[in-house]
């Protein structure tokens, strides 16, 4: 039995099946999302245990004994260099004073009259160089008396926050009893110590980021190295290091430990891709890179990763479009349609190069 189709059907048969093609072939594209790989700044870091530190850190103590009369400083309190702190008992140091200036007076006009004799030839010279004598001694004992009076004063040796202040007015103190505890809490630094191996990386001026759960879950502080030691240490072979704290004038607790982020290396320019744009292969990391609505699988060799993205050491170039979602459903070769925010778009136009703003990538 042989079938015959009429010629009218038959030409309506051949001009159906490409339109069924058509369809077929689009049906078959596998929706994505994709993204671009970008260049940005890679910077390599190692992380160590640091202390924070107040630059400036002094316990106030009394330089004789003696009895409190006044207390100027609360507990808490901010105070500026010269700001008087405590104030001792003076009158004893007041007569030492006024005292030794009256001796002054005496030997001043003993000097002066002996200076007129000597001019008229009615004074030896040797009286004269004992009134000078005499003078000098006055005057340095007038110095130590006022030196005395001063010191009963204690006074802020810098911009500093007290600690908690115990004392009232009545007490009396001991030679070197501390009174007082100053801290500068904007001007810090972090300790931290560095095995030798990572010596040729250590630089005067680099770079350092101190974070930490004391400091608060998301705040950063930057800092430089300032002090490298020359000597390691015997037992352990690590070097001690010194790197100043920006705190943008804020005040920090001083003493708290925290983590410190030593920049170790830095490279400009460099590939970078999402890290979700990678799945692993049996060597290396793999990508599928999207070409002209194609996905072609790449081996990628990856570097320092940090914050969600990848360094890119071979494999993808920067404005190579690469798939970051629904890559698990593809083969090499397959057909591919880039939706974005939900919507179908032209894989032309997404895989155009683009110009996003470099982002730092870190090595923890």
């Amino acid at each position: 039995m042989q079938l015959t189709i009429g010629g009218s059907a038959a030409l309506l048969l051949l001009l159906a099946i490409p339109a069924v093609t058509r369809a077929e072939s689009a049906a078959e594209a596998v929706s994505v999302r994709a993204a671009p790989v970008i260049r940005g700044t890679v910077i390599d870091t190692e992380t160590f245990l640091g202390s924070l530190t107040a630059l400036h850190n002094a316990t106030v103590a009394a330089q004789t004994a003696g009895t409190i009369t006044e207390v100027f400083v609360r507990s808490g309190q901010k105070v500026k260099q010269g700001d008087p702190l405590f104030q001792f008992d003076t009158r004893a140091a007041r007569a030492d004073v006024e005292i030794a200036q009256a001796r002054v007076r005496v030997t001043e006009g003993a000097l002066r009259r002996a200076q007129e004799l000597m001019r008229s030839g009615n004074t030896p010279q040797s009286r004269l160089d004992e009134l000078n004598a005499d003078y000098a001694t006055g005057r340095a004992q007038l110095n130590a008396a006022q030196v005395r009076l001063d010191i009963l004063t204690l006074r802020a040796p810098f911009d500093a926050r007290a600690g908690v202040v115990q004392l009232s007015p009545g007490t009396f103190v001991q030679l070197g009893d501390p009174l007082v505890q100053l801290t500068d809490d904007t001007h810090l630094v972090v300790d931290f110590r560095v095995p030798q191996s990572h010596l040729p990386q250590l630089r005067l001026g680099g770079p350092v980021r101190i974070s930490g759960q004391a400091l608060g879950r998301d705040r950063v502080l930057d800092g430089r190295v300032t002090i490298i030691s020359p000597q390691a240490d015997r037992n352990s072979r690590a070097v001690d290091v010194r790197a100043e704290v920006d705190t943008g004038g804020y005040p920090m607790t001083s003493g708290i430990a925290v983590r410190v982020d030593l920049t170790v290396a830095q490279r400009e320019g460099q590939p970078i891709v999402p890290t979700e744009a990678l799945m692993p292969g049996m060597v290396t990391d793999q990508a599928y890179r999207i070409q002209q609505g194609i996905a072609r699988l790449v081996q990628v060799r990856t570097g320092t990763r940090r914050d969600g993205h990848v360094e890119v050491l071979s494999g993808l170039e920067a404005g190579d479009l690469v798939v970051t979602l629904g890559q698990f459903r593809l083969q090499d070769g397959a057909a591919v349609r880039v939706v974005a925010d939900g919507q179908p778009s032209a894989v032309e136009r997404i895989s155009s190069p683009v110009t996003m703003t470099p982002i730092a990538a870190e090595r923890r």
